[in-house]
This record gives C-alpha cells, sequence and structure tokens, in this order.
C-alpha cells in the first residue's frame, strides 16, 4: 500500500530540484515539505535510513531559502568556489 508513495515523493523530489536551479523559491519550500512526508514515510515503513537524508536536505533547502530572500533584498551574492580570472 505504502509502495506508491515512494513514487509521488521521488517525484514531489525532482519537480522541487527542478524549481529550485531555476531560482524558484517554491522548490525550496517544496523541498522542506517533502522532508516532512519523507520523515512519516521513514516511520510508517521503518525505513530509518530515510531520517538520515531529511537531515541532510533539512538545511540545504534552509540555506537555499536565505541565500534566496538575502539576494531578494538586493545585496551581491559572494562567489563561492573556485574563482576564475578574466
Amino acid at each position: 500500500m505504502l509502495a506508491w508513495w515512494s513514487y509521488i515523493l521521488a517525484s514531489s523530489g525532482a519537480l522541487n530540484y527542478f524549481l529550485a536551479i531555476r531560482g524558484r523559491v517554491e522548490g525550496l519550500y517544496l523541498g522542506l515539505l517533502n522532508q516532512v512526508f519523507w520523515t512519516g514515510y521513514a516511520f510508517a515503513t521503518d525505513a530509518y535510513g530515510f531520517l538520515f537524508t531529511v537531515a541532510l536536505f533539512v538545511p540545504i533547502n534552509l540555506v537555499g531559502l536565505k541565500e534566496y530572500y538575502k539576494n531578494k533584498s538586493g545585496s551581491t551574492p559572494k562567489p563561492r568556489g573556485r574563482e576564475y580570472c578574466d
């Protein structure tokens, strides 16, 4: 009975990433909502390994939201990673 939930949650996760990489804040909120459902799925199926992924993805989505609203307020994002010379 719960098998179809994994397909729905995986599809919702794909939509989450699709929206987020296009700069849509809805993708980040959807990502947080997905983690609530993955938590419920983990307990319902006794598959507690999903809680590890929840612990990974919640902070990722929260940092994304923080960056989104910081950039939306007009501040310039700082470059991350390797900087390239022109």
